[in-house]
């Protein structure tokens, strides 16, 4: 097995030497695919070219018979030779590390039993949040340090911001738990409507909905981190569901409009061979760079959603049928719930968006969230 991961590896430099030595420019090849093709075992190896602003995209799949080992062989060592592909991951989780330093101010904690310790911090109030904390699909079961079970060296209080559940249900083992546990929590805010219809019909809480904070920065903040990226008119693909009328509806539009496609994946390799141009390590500026210099967005994604509509995108979003509230409730709010949708429509597609009467609600919905704040902090 030591012999055949060795061969995998030489084989897999090899390759990659060989299309350097033809092509120019800096390349990465990362874990194969296995496949057949007329009766017989090959692998495809992905091979990555390197951009100026550090991205990678897709370029080819380089094709090997397997001649000497069986499709077996590979599939053996799959686990070993997947360090190719954390090369990938690797570099990903770099570009978040230096936002971090660059841009967030963080405190150190220890954790001990499940529990965080803060070390050099004295907080009169801690807000606990957001997205889907309270999800305990997510969170391996309710995690009590999203309830403020945090050990600080004087009293604090609790709030929550713009949390969600992400589900519509809990299960009554869930109810006991989640019971107890937001009694914890002095003052409550969540992201959806349907959470605040729960929490309050079930749990007997009063509960605010507050915007999303990527919606409470607001579009100045993320302006300013936006860089320029290396493609002209191109439609913007962001999905987070995989689903199949997602990728046709990105695909229509950007033939209809003419527009290049290129998508952002949070996949680390891809199901199938894209015909586009696929970004698999994106960090935080690359993200936010994408939605800002696109023209169009195809997205079933809330947070996409959300970039369309804070950089006046024209776009479509499509709502997953288990989890796509907070998409509509959102779209529902600025007016624009006809752009939530999986048919392709002319006139949807090239409207004309009032973006004046977008940002008027838009606010409407920062203030009221600032207001509750303020509130909480006494102010």
């Amino acid at each position: 097995m030591e012999e055949e991961l060795e061969n995998g590896i030489a084989l897999m430099d090899g390759i990659l030497q060989n299309w350097a030595n033809e092509n120019k420019g800096k390349y990465h090849i990362f874990f194969p695919k296995c496949t057949k093709e007329n009766d017989k075992d090959v692998v495809l190896f992905p091979i990555f070219e390197e951009n100026k602003n550090g991205t990678l995209n897709l370029k080819v799949w380089a094709k090997y018979n397997l001649e000497n080992y069986s499709l077996e062989d590979y599939l053996d060592v799959k686990n070993k030779i997947i360090l190719f592909d954390k090369k990938l991951i690797n570099y990903k989780k770099k570009k978040f590390a230096q936002f971090e330093n660059e841009y967030l101010d963080l405190i150190p904690c220890d954790e001990r039993n499940g529990t965080v310790i803060l070390k050099d911090a004295t907080p009169d109030i801690i807000f606990l949040g957001s997205d889907q904390i309270w999800n305990p699909d997510i969170t391996h079961g309710f995690d009590r340090v999203y309830f403020g079970d945090i050990i600080v060296n004087a009293p604090f209080r609790a709030a929550s911001y713009a949390a969600s559940i992400g589900k519509k249900n809990f299960t009554e083992e869930e109810k006991t738990g989640f019971a107890e546990l937001i009694q914890k929590v002095e003052d409550v805010s969540v992201r959806e409507k349907e959470a605040q219809i729960m929490i309050e019909q079930e749990f007997g809480k009063k509960v605010k909905v507050v915007v999303d904070p990527t919606i409470l920065a607001g579009k100045m903040c993320f302006e300013s981190l936006a860089k320029p990226v290396p493609y002209k008119k191109y439609l913007l693909f962001y999905s987070l569901t995989g689903m199949k009328e997602s990728a046709a509806m990105a695909d229509k539009v950007a033939r209809y409009c003419g527009y290049e496609l290129v998508e952002l994946s949070g996949r680390r390799k891809p199901y199938i061979v894209p015909q586009h141009t696929t970004i698999y390590d994106a960090g935080p500026i690359d993200f936010v760079s994408l939605f800002y210099n696109a023209e169009y967005i195809v997205t079933d994604s809330f947070h996409g959603t959300v970039f369309s509509l804070l950089f006046h995108k024209k776009f479509i979003s499509l709502a997953n049928k288990k989890r796509g509230g907070r998409i509509t409730g959102l779209l529902e709010a600025v007016g624009l719930i006809h752009h939530c949708t999986d048919r392709f429509d002319r006139e949807i597609v090239l409207e004309e968006i009032a973006w004046d009467e977008v940002d008027r609600k838009i606010e409407e919905m920062r203030a009221e969230s600032i207001d509750y704040i303020m509130r909480v902090m006494g102010e």
